[in-house]
């Protein structure tokens, strides 16, 4: 039986994550190790000052429900190390309640939860639905479980994770699978200043709703056209060309006397 260990940033009991439970109940057994409460935007932050705590929500056949009072990356590495052994086949985060494309991943604790999986050795993947106000994640979960059945079979290389985006349409108005690489955001960040009742200063975070370039290739291009976006990341962030042009760039900072000693 293989063994499946599923998270998300909005909460054990949201409905993206509910939807996905009941596919992928079809593939194996299903731990659900995820947030009390919504999480989003935590990006990949490890709890390590003060313990985390966990509640059994629910058991039946073939899956488990623990919520913790932690990170979806607390949700993993807590599934990995303690409620699923051996260790899992497959780690999958979502269905989130809205994209992540581009560099909004940065910011993503669904596609954290993934990275976490990624980084002990296990194939995952993070999913979301292309459109916050679209509440029928019915056809996300059915083709993520498509694309786990794909996985199990087929686990992803050491260091490889998914980012997968799905349209916010009905099953059979989506067109179909395209791999994409990730895209360009574009963000008006804003911060508001504002006094609480004491009259004391605080800060708002805000800023508009990210646009994203329409390159072709695109995990937005193909969203936006109807397609599933399947993104392959890595876990690795080194830039490869800065590193295979090193001898110029060493020289060009070496002219401006910023290096002495440069390992070459």
């Amino acid at each position: 039986m293989k063994q499946i260990l599923l998270t998300n940033d909005d909460g054990y009991n949201s409905p993206g994550l509910l939807a996905l439970l009941k596919e992928l109940k079809k593939l194996g057994d299903v731990t659900v190790v995820a947030p009390d409460r919504q999480r989003s935007a935590l990006g990949h932050t490890l709890n390590f000052r003060y313990p985390v705590r966990v509640e059994t929500k629910e058991e039946g056949e073939g899956y488990r429900i623990y919520a913790a009072d932690g990170s979806p990356t607390d949700c993993v590495m807590l599934g990995i190390c303690h409620f699923v052994q051996p260790k899992p086949d497959l780690v999958v985060s979502g269905v989130n309640d809205g994209p992540n494309l581009a560099y909004d991943i940065t910011y993503s604790g669904t596609v954290a939860g993934a990275l976490e999986g990624c980084i002990y050795g296990i194939s995952s993947m993070a999913v979301s639905i292309g459109d916050h106000r679209f509440k029928d994640f019915q056809p996300s979960a059915r083709l993520t479980g498509q694309i786990a059945k794909k996985i199990l079979e087929n686990p992803l290389p050491a260091g490889v994770f998914f980012n997968v985006n799905i349209p916010a349409l009905p099953l059979e108005e989506i067109k179909g699978f395209r791999f994409t690489f990730q895209g360009k955001s574009i963000y008006k960040p804003g911060v508001e200043k504002r006094r609480d009742p004491r009259g004391r200063e605080y800060y708002w975070i805000m800023g508009e709703y990210p646009r994203w370039e329409d390159a072709e290739g695109s995990d937005y291009h193909a969203l936006s056209r109807g397609y599933v976006s399947i993104t392959p990341l890595s876990i690795t962030s080194t830039h490869r060309d800065f590193l295979d042009d090193k001898e110029r760039i060493i020289k060009e900072l070496e002219n401006f006397d910023l290096i002495k000693d440069v390992n070459r």
